[in-house]
């Protein structure tokens, strides 16, 4: 019953070896949540487990391969990733349930469900326009920076903020202050 093994690490270093169920060929959400208690890492929304007061930076630097020399990192590929997420919250054993049987229609009607659902709703090229003529006032630069940059990670707009605003943000790359630089290249980098 037991097929695939994950290796874990926590703020500390410790690694943690998980044994999880056998999974099917084909798309699988997985999901890791560091929260008080520990951290739980979620296959879809059929097996859970909990690694009691070990908890995941998130200034980690490797994902979906084995990290260590000794173990010849990056040689074990598990598939690809088609999408990644970080949010600013833990997410409830119900909503990782829930977002594992989303379907193409849902994501399309935009339902609210989603954690992210306020950056979608943002993303309407009114506020992306307005948020550009901040960009020449300075003491609304950095804010509208870092709203840009977390719209442009909602895929359907990324290429219209690129295209309104692609070159002037290109332009704060150069900028005295860094903190305007900073944000400048995520804001940057989430347009790709």
């Amino acid at each position: 019953p037991f097929g695939l093994r994950w290796v874990i690490c926590d703020d500390r270093g410790t690694k943690w070896r998980i044994r999880t169920p056998k999974i099917l060929a084909g798309w699988h959400m997985m999901t890791l949540v560091s929260e008080a208690e520990g951290t739980r890492f979620h296959i879809d929304d059929e097996w859970s487990h909990t690694i009691k007061n070990a908890w995941i930076l998130n200034s980690f630097f490797v994902l979906g391969n084995e990290a260590s020399p000794q173990n010849d990192p990056g040689k074990k590929p598990f598939g690809l990733i088609a999408d990644f997420r970080i949010y600013a919250r833990c997410l409830n054993p119900q909503e990782i349930a829930w977002m594992a049987s989303v379907t193409g229609e849902m994501i399309e009607k935009g339902d609210r469900r989603f954690p992210d659902w306020p950056a979608r709703e943002l993303c309407h090229p009114a506020v992306i326009d307005a948020l550009v003529r901040g960009l020449a006032v300075p003491d609304s630069c950095v804010s509208c920076l870092r709203a840009l940059g977390s719209l442009a990670t909602f895929l359907p707009m990324r290429s219209y903020i690129y295209g309104v605003c692609g070159n002037q943000v290109m332009g704060l790359l150069d900028s005295p202050l860094p903190m305007v630089q900073r944000l400048a290249c995520r804001a940057m980098a989430n347009m790709r």
